[in-house]
């Protein structure tokens, strides 16, 4: 399981932020990497999605923390 923010997209134009810690692999966007993230921080364009900004968030629902610290657990 992952612990991660996930940020999704209502109806009405604004954003729901959930902490979620039940993510599986199966929750993430496909890739071919995995890492075993120590640490994950929020940039600008994260804070924006997280704020609501229109027009950030091209996917929903949305992990952001796009940067991160940690060890390549697999890579395809």
């Amino acid at each position: 399981m992952t612990r991660a923010l996930q940020v999704t997209k209502v109806e009405d134009g604004t954003v729901a932020v959930a902490l979620r810690d039940d993510l599986s692999d199966a929750d993430l966007a496909e890739g071919n990497v995995t890492i075993d993230v120590d640490y994950s921080g929020i940039n600008y364009k994260d804070g924006l999605a997280l704020a609501g900004s229109a027009g950030v968030m091209r996917i929903s629902p949305l992990i952001p923390g796009i940067d991160l610290v940690g060890t390549v657990a697999a890579s395809g």
